[in-house]
């Protein structure tokens, strides 16, 4: 199963049950391998291998079971580094060496405080009232970080639902966890 997928994280213990002993039967994405057909042009692969998405956009980045979508994050990326003019990836944002810094920047949480703040929404969907993630979402909605700001100075990134916790002057970063208290 995908790393960090619901059918993963839903695991009990984080073990999968065979269904070969027969105890269960097969569930694809569940018990048993989940199988997807897959299209390939393989006369196109070394445009789209050069192009961002689409799929980012038309099914979103999963991370720890939270689905975000970056597409105005996928624009951003375009502005800044062109889009392919032919091809298989027409109209996708162009990743070539000096643009792939920008690509991987846009759609984390860490860099990108519109999809931390949608990550967090979607997290605090799950675990209700009270969890404190609304405010906590809130709070980070702040301006992306794009790459010539870390080639500038070094840059702090923000809380996210991928892995953050809340940091501050008096707190350090703290992994796997989310710090919901508030002053």
């Amino acid at each position: 199963m995908q790393h960090d997928t619901e059918g993963e994280t839903a695991q009990p213990g984080g073990r999968v049950t065979d269904w070969r002993d027969g105890r269960a039967p097969p569930e694809p994405g569940r018990n048993a391998p989940a199988v997807t057909l897959v299209e390939r042009d393989y006369t196109a692969v070394a445009d789209r291998m050069a192009a961002f998405g689409p799929l980012a956009e038309e099914c979103g980045v999963t991370v720890k079971g939270v689905t975000v979508t970056p597409g105005p994050e996928a624009g951003r990326v375009a502005t800044r580094c062109g889009a392919a003019t032919r091809g298989a990836a027409l109209g996708r944002p162009l990743l070539d060496a000096d643009n792939m810094c920008e690509a991987i920047l846009a759609p984390s949480g860490t860099t990108t405080g519109r999809l931390a703040a949608e990550g967090f929404g979607h997290r605090a969907d799950r675990v209700g009232p009270g969890s404190g993630l609304p405010e906590l979402a809130a709070s980070v909605a702040e301006r992306p970080v794009v790459f010539s700001d870390t080639q500038e100075r070094p840059v702090q990134v923000g809380a996210s639902f991928e892995w953050s916790d809340k940091e501050a002057p008096d707190r350090r970063y703290s992994p796997f966890s989310i710090d919901t208290e508030h002053n």
